[in-house]
């Protein structure tokens, strides 16, 4: 993990091209619904749909939705956050944010792995196996993560009907020893849920199998949760910015108090800028 860059990976569907790169100019804005409407701003020019995981993703407990910014039919801004293990996948593969662009003139299927990016027909999407390493996103029909998880509601994005991720790399944690106390003081917090947990499929990192968790969420929850990109059921536990700091600061990230501190006025003047607000 850099704590100095944000790693952006750009998909072109027209012209069945990518290419990834890292923003030192994004870090400011943490993660998920920050990076996400920053990256909108930057290219209002493409029209884009991006797709962004959190620092936390796959790392802490309840820290598991999948940030989707875009742009609707009425050219309002979208924010909509699904479960699953995408955004832990995501972070597994060293990326933080997906910016997806362009029409194809025939429905694609875009899979993601090893760092490269392969385009096949829409009929191509039932060819992968998925593994334990991989997640989905289907967006024919109903929007699926992982054949279960939703958005809350269907999205179309470009002509594109499928898009795989496998996250097979790894992230190093300087001191485990000292995440594992942070991790178990995290999950020691499930009594601040705002659901019960249940039997129900989780999220990735989630115990909890809460009934909603197909549901699919939108801006309901505080800003700093949503960069993180947490569940808004656990928000009262990623509003707390020593808990917050502390989380990163094991991961080796460089934020300090008073950063966390300004997110929300930072993701709150994007709002504003993009008449979200």
């Amino acid at each position: 993990m850099n704590a100095n860059s944000k790693n952006v990976l750009y998909i072109d569907l027209l012209n069945q091209s990518y290419e990834l790169k890292a923003h030192k100019n994004l870090n400011d804005f943490l993660g998920g619904v920050g990076i996400g409407l920053k990256l909108l701003q930057d290219n209002l020019e493409k029209n884009p749909v991006i797709l962004s995981s959190g620092p936390l993703s796959g790392l802490f407990p309840y820290a598991s939705k999948l940030s989707l910014i875009c742009k609707n039919d009425k050219d309002e801004v979208e924010e909509l956050y699904g479960g699953g293990s995408f955004a832990a996948k995501m972070r597994l593969a060293n990326i933080d944010s997906i910016v997806i662009y362009n029409k194809p003139k025939n429905p694609l299927v875009t899979a993601i792995e090893r760092g490269k990016v392969s385009f096949s027909s829409a009929s191509g999407f039932f060819k992968y196996s998925i593994s334990g390493k991989e997640s989905s996103i289907k967006f024919s029909g109903k929007t699926l993560i992982d054949n279960y998880f939703g958005f809350g509601k269907s999205v179309n994005i470009k002509n594109l009907k499928g898009l795989i991720i496998s996250g097979e790399g790894e992230i190093k944690i300087p001191n485990k020893r000292t995440y594992n106390e942070i991790y178990n003081k995290v999950l020691d917090k499930k009594a601040e849920l705002f659901v019960k947990y249940a039997g129900y499929p989780s999220c990735w990192g989630c115990p909890a199998g809460c009934s909603f968790s197909n549901k699919g969420e939108t801006d309901n929850a505080a800003v700093l949760p949503r960069c993180l990109v947490s569940c808004e059921f656990a928000e009262s536990v990623y509003k707390e910015i020593p808990l917050v700091f502390t989380c990163l600061t094991v991961l080796g990230l460089k934020y300090n108090h008073e950063h966390l501190e300004r997110i929300p006025d930072l993701v709150g003047s994007l709002k504003r800028e993009l008449k979200m607000q």
